[in-house]
């Protein structure tokens, strides 16, 4: 451990030793990390039922938000070619970002960054760290350029097939419709894999 640093305890990444959430999983520091409590198995009244699985439904959500999973190290891709989004798919203009600028730009102003980076499309490069499947089996693409991590989040049904081939280490490009945070960690929504440029 580096002086300076201290190690989150929830993802066990290495952070500033000054930060007050996690730039990795968006614990914050100051509200400890506390494991969740099971849902109680017996109620004495309906009304605990619905608070219950309204507990649930909103875990589900922040999870998805959070990109939950793991995805394994020696993951053998599919002989098919990545399938791409054609050229008539990009005719939006959008903004080319990396995954440092967008961390850079949260980290300065949330409020500003969302304005900036939110509602336009946006094209992202990145080294992929791993694929997972989200709570409702949607690929979630974990990013990452040198120390910046970012989750990049597929619709199965609407260009996530091209996910399946992805292999870790791998340079890859997506364009992403959209761009939102959570405890200001940025992550890129409704994207496809499009060809790298570089």
């Amino acid at each position: 451990m580096n002086e300076g640093e201290k190690k989150c305890p929830r993802c066990a990444e290495m952070v500033k030793a000054d930060a007050y959430v996690c730039r990795f999983c968006g614990l914050n520091f100051a509200a400890g990390f506390k494991p969740p409590t099971p849902a109680p198995t017996q109620s004495k009244s309906g009304f605990s039922w619905v608070y219950a699985i309204g507990s649930v439904i909103g875990l589900l959500l922040i999870a998805r938000m959070a990109g939950c999973g793991s995805a394994p190290d020696a993951y053998v891709p599919s002989s098919e070619p990545i399938a791409a989004i054609g050229a008539e798919q990009l005719a939006s203009p959008a903004r080319r970002a990396s995954i440092k600028e967008l961390f850079d730009a949260y980290e300065a102003n949330e409020m500003r960054a969302q304005q900036e980076y939110g509602a336009q499309p946006i094209i992202v490069t990145g080294t992929v760290r791993g694929v997972d499947l989200d709570l409702t089996d949607d690929p979630v693409v974990r990013l990452e350029d040198g120390e910046y991590r970012l989750n990049a989040y597929f619709d199965k049904d609407n260009g996530g097939a091209a996910t399946g081939n992805l292999v870790k280490g791998q340079v890859v490009t997506v364009q992403c419709a959209e761009t939102s945070e959570v405890l200001g960690t940025p992550g890129i929504q409704q994207c496809q894999v499009i060809p790298n440029s570089e």
